[in-house]
């Protein structure tokens, strides 16, 4: 069995710094200060090997500088000295400077958990939330058995269509998908609401929504894009190797001028 990957991505080369970064290190976040969302991260042994930190930018930034915002990013000597990865518990300063980004653009339009309403239809969850259960399996070192983490990673699973390619790359759906797939020590929940309130929760965290004074409706306003960091053609962020759980997410604000960084190392 195989996973399929719908992601398009390009790599990018720089040539001079065009932003300047500062590390918000008072930012709060609600997930790490409410006590039930860090013990079900915990749980699903997440909390040690994940990330989320804040920086503000002084320049105005356009959709189109994505590429020079995310290169300038890895340049800075903030950055270098204060991004972090978690491995075990330990935070780990980044420091390299990139030679070579990979980025990947990820639409973010979700504003409702409704997206997630499907699951009950399709015999993943029972309307009670109870996940149903199948037979076990292992997927890149990850626990199978059940039909939500069947459906979120195995292409041949009855179930793999019923969220399209598009709405796969959505963020939402990929922060959800990271939950439930947990880290390498993973206790799974057998009732669903619990990835789902997490989801919401880190999602409202970290990405800004505002209703458009026109159409009167609540949209996402946050760009968001993937990333991997290269040097001399070794990758070295977020993870020097690939596995579905390492990642690490730009979430930037244009309005606020600020960047939240959502990553996550496997053991």
């Amino acid at each position: 069995m195989t996973t399929k990957n719908m992601a398009e991505s390009n790599k990018y080369v720089g040539t001079e710094r065009k932003f300047t970064f500062h590390f918000l290190p008072d930012r709060k976040f609600i997930c790490y200060e409410d006590n039930n969302c860090k013990d079900l991260l915990k749980k699903w042994s997440l909390l040690d090997n994940m990330s989320i930190q804040s920086f503000s930018f002084d320049e105005k930034f356009r959709s189109y500088m994505l590429n020079d915002f995310v290169w300038s990013f890895f340049q800075d000597p903030v950055i270098l000295q204060f991004l972090q990865v978690y491995y075990r518990g330990s935070s780990i300063s980044v420091s390299t400077a990139a030679t070579e980004i990979e980025i990947e653009s990820v639409p973010a339009t979700l504003t409702s958990m409704n997206f997630f309403n499907r699951l009950y239809d399709n015999k993943i969850a029972r309307t009670d939330g109870s996940i149903v259960k199948c037979y076990e399996d292992y997927i890149d070192e990850i626990y199978i058995a059940d039909e939500l983490r069947k459906m979120l990673i195995i292409e041949e699973s009855d179930n793999y269509d019923k969220f399209t390619p598009i709405e796969r790359r959505e963020f939402l759906f990929r922060l959800f998908a990271h939950l439930c797939l947990g880290g390498s020590i993973c206790q799974y929940e057998d009732y669903i609401n619990d990835y789902l309130n997490v989801a919401k929760q880190i999602y409202k965290d970290i990405v800004n929504v505002q209703k458009d004074p026109e159409t009167k409706e609540i949209r996402v306003i946050s760009i968001i894009t993937k990333v991997n960091c290269y040097n001399d053609n070794v990758k070295y962020y977020p993870s020097s190797y690939d596995h579905l759980q390492n990642f690490a997410y730009l979430i930037i604000d244009p309005i606020k001028q600020h960047v939240n960084v959502f990553s996550h190392v496997w053991n």
